[in-house]
């Protein structure tokens, strides 16, 4: 099993060293979620509220997040996926792009031990570059790409007005199925890739009508009928 430990590696290093399964190819080693400032993090299986969604056992599938409240809002979807580890190891894969940024979106693909996505994602700010130091997708003097073990996240910055509310989903699939930009991830060896995209939407939704206490409408009851009687005396 693999050692690499970054900033959120601690904990999926206790689960790597307490089990060890067979690992099926794409797996998902680990996650994280920085929401308006609020960082969570986990393991396939583990709760992700409040985004809601289903992955299957390999931890592909789609998910999704509500963020509401006048403003400015970030949120960045950090994945971190392995092929055939038992197989031919971590270390042989790579990572691109492909297609146009949205308005509002970011990307990142790095080393998770030893590149800054960890750190990035946990500050809020992806730098939309490979390996930390190249807007440039990586390859040999043979024009094959480097391998490596690539982590991967997309984020996006927006803002909402009063009673709007934004719907960010998040896919990850083997199959391509992505309207604009995603991010793709593969193992030569296996042969394998998969492809992670995002949208972002966002509505307007009416204001829930206010409906009176108890006491103000037997307040307003009383009322309408004092005035009712004063009408009835002036006639």
């Amino acid at each position: 099993m693999k050692g690499k430990i970054g900033l959120f590696g601690l904990l999926a290093l206790s689960w790597l060293v307490c089990s060890a399964p067979v690992r099926a190819a794409p797996m998902l080693d680990f996650w994280a979620f920085n929401i308006d400032g609020s960082v969570s993090n986990g393991l396939l299986g583990d709760s992700m509220s409040p985004v809601t969604g289903s992955l299957d056992a390999s931890g592909l599938g789609s998910l999704s997040l509500n963020v509401s409240g006048a403003g400015s809002h970030s949120v960045l979807a950090y994945f971190d996926f392995e092929f055939s580890e038992t197989g031919n190891s971590f270390f042989n894969e790579y990572a691109d792009i492909v297609g146009v940024l949205a308005a509002g979106q970011s990307w990142e693909i790095d080393d998770p031990s030893n590149g800054d996505i960890e750190a990035n994602v946990i500050a809020g700010a992806l730098d939309n570059l490979f390996l930390g130091n190249s807007g440039v997708f990586p390859i040999d003097v043979t024009g094959a790409p480097i391998l490596g073990d690539p982590a991967f996240a997309i984020g996006w910055d927006f803002n909402l007005a009063i009673n709007e509310v934004a719907t960010i989903d998040w896919f990850l699939s083997s199959q391509d199925g992505a309207p604009g930009f995603f991010i793709t991830q593969s193992d030569p060896a296996s042969d394998e890739t998969m492809y992670f995209w995002s949208t972002l939407s966002i509505r307007n939704v009416p204001p829930v009508p206010t409906i009176p206490e108890p006491g103000v409408l037997l307040l307003l009851g009383t009322g309408l009928l004092g005035l009712m009687a004063a009408r009835r005396r002036t006639v």
